[in-house]
C-alpha cells in the first residue's frame, strides 16, 4: 500500500506473523524468519513497534474468527492504537478476498494501512486493486485445492482402512496392510478369550480425543454416512431405470436451457436436447420424465432423464392401454420425433384383440 506521509517518529506499526504448516518454513517462512524481517524493515525507517501478534500453526483460508492474535490486532486498530499493519507477503494475511475486504472496511474507518515486506502493491490505482484481487484469488485457489487433496487422500485411506495420519496409539501396531491391529497381550486385557484373527471391542472415551483423532472420526463418519446415502439412492433409481418418474421444476438456466429437477431426494438435470421443442417449464411444476439411465459416480448417483427418448411413449401407453400393461398386445417398434408425430407397431398376442383398435 502507498507509504503513510507522517513523521517517522508518529508511525505506530504492529506486526502480523503466521505460519500454517513446517512446509512454509522450509521457504523461509519460519515464525522467527518473518519476525526477524519484519522488525528489519521497521527499525530501519524509524518506526515504533506497537506490537507483534503471532498466529501459529492456522489457515488464512478459513475461520477468521480462530486466528486468535489477528483478532486482537484488529481490536487495536480499532482502539487507533495503530497506524500500520505489516507483515511479509499478502498470503500471510490473508487466503480469501471476502475476507480481506470486510477488514479493509475496518482499517479505512480508522485511517489505517497495510504494507508488506517482499511484495509492493498500490491500492490508489484500478489495477493496482486489480492486482490485489488476482492475487488473493490465486492464493484462495490454492488452499481450495489443498483442501481438496487432503480430503480424498482422508476419504481413501478410511475406505481402505489404512492408517490415518498421526503415531501409532499405545497397544496397537500397523501391519504389512497398513492397517492398524492390537497386540495380542493389549487384546486379552478386554476378552480374555481373544485369539489371534478375532475382532476385539475396545471401549473409547471420546472426550480424551485430540484434535487429530476428532478429525479422522468426523471423516469416518461422514464417509459412512455419505456411502449408506449413495448406496440407497442408487438402488432407488436402478430399480426405476427404463420407467416413468414424476419431478419437480427447481429452475430453468436461462442461457442453457438446461432444467433442473427435483426427484425424490435428489436432482437431476434435462438437458436442452432432451426437451420437446418449444416446451416450458414453469417453476414448481410436476413433469414426468424419462429415467434413461442411472451411473454411479464418484460424487454420488447420477440420473439420465428425457422427454424425447421412444421409451417414454411406450411406458405412457403401458400406463394408459391395459392390453399392453397385461401383455396382450406388444409394442414392437417406437419411432418418434419429439414435439411433432410418433408411430408404434403394435403386435396382438390373442386374435380376438385387434391392436390398432385398442391403442
Amino acid at each position: 500500500m502507498k507509504k503513510k506521509e507522517v513523521a517517522a517518529s508518529l508511525v505506530r506499526v504492529a506486526l502480523y506473523i503466521r505460519v500454517s504448516g513446517e512446509e512454509q518454513k522450509m521457504h523461509g517462512l519460519s515464525l522467527e524468519a518473518q519476525q526477524e524481517r519484519l522488525e528489519k524493515f521497521a527499525r530501519e525507517r524509524g518506526w515504533l513497534i506497537s506490537g507483534i501478534y503471532i498466529d501459529a500453526a492456522k489457515t488464512a483460508r478459513k475461520h477468521l474468527h480462530k486466528r486468535t492474535e489477528f483478532q486482537r490486532m484488529i481490536e487495536a486498530v480499532k482502539r487507533n492504537e495503530v497506524d500500520i499493519l505489516l507483515f511479509c507477503r499478502l498470503d500471510r494475511w490473508f487466503r480469501s478476498v471476502a475476507d480481506y475486504y470486510k477488514i479493509m472496511e475496518i482499517l479505512q474507518a480508522h485511517n489505517c494501512e497495510w504494507l508488506t515486506t517482499d511484495e509492493e502493491y498500490d491500492t490508489t490505482t484500478a489495477n493496482g486493486r486489480l492486482y490485489i484481487n488476482v492475487k488473493l484469488s490465486i492464493a484462495q485457489n490454492e488452499a481450495d485445492i489443498d483442501g481438496e487433496r487432503i480430503d480424498v487422500v482422508f476419504d481413501s485411506k478410511i475406505a481402505h482402512g489404512t492408517v490415518v495420519s498421526g503415531s501409532c496409539p499405545f497397544g496397537f501396531r500397523v501391519n504389512d496392510e497398513k492397517r492398524l491391529e492390537i497386540l495380542p497381550e493389549e487384546a486379552v486385557k478386554y476378552n480374555s478369550a481373544a485369539v489371534i484373527g478375532d475382532i476385539v471391542e475396545v471401549p473409547l472415551d471420546t472426550r480424551q480425543f485430540g484434535r487429530i483423532a476428532a478429525q479422522t472420526a468426523k471423516h469416518v463418519i461422514r464417509q459412512g454416512i455419505r456411502e449408506v446415502e449413495r448406496g440407497q439412492l442408487f438402488a432407488e433409481y436402478s430399480s426405476r431405470q427404463h420407467d416413468i418418474v414424476t419431478a419437480t421444476v427447481i429452475k430453468t438456466d436461462p442461457k442453457k436451457g438446461n432444467v433442473t429437477l427435483e426427484i425424490g431426494k435428489s436432482e437431476a438435470v434435462l438437458p436442452k436436447s432432451e426437451q420437446v421443442p418449444d416446451e416450458v417449464f414453469p417453476d414448481n411444476a410436476r413433469i414426468k420424465v424419462y429415467v434413461v439411465d442411472v451411473v454411479n459416480g464418484e460424487k454420488g448417483p447420477r440420473i439420465m432423464i428425457s422427454r424425447t427418448h421412444p421409451g417414454l411413449v411406450k411406458r405412457l401407453f403401458e400406463m394408459e392401454v391395459p392390453e399392453i400393461f397385461d401383455g396382450t398386445i406388444e409394442v414392437k417398434s417406437i419411432s418418434r420425433e419429439a414435439g411433432s408425430r410418433t408411430k408404434i407397431a403394435v403386435w396382438s398376442n390373442d386374435e380376438n384383440v385387434d391392436p390398432v383398435g385398442a391403442c
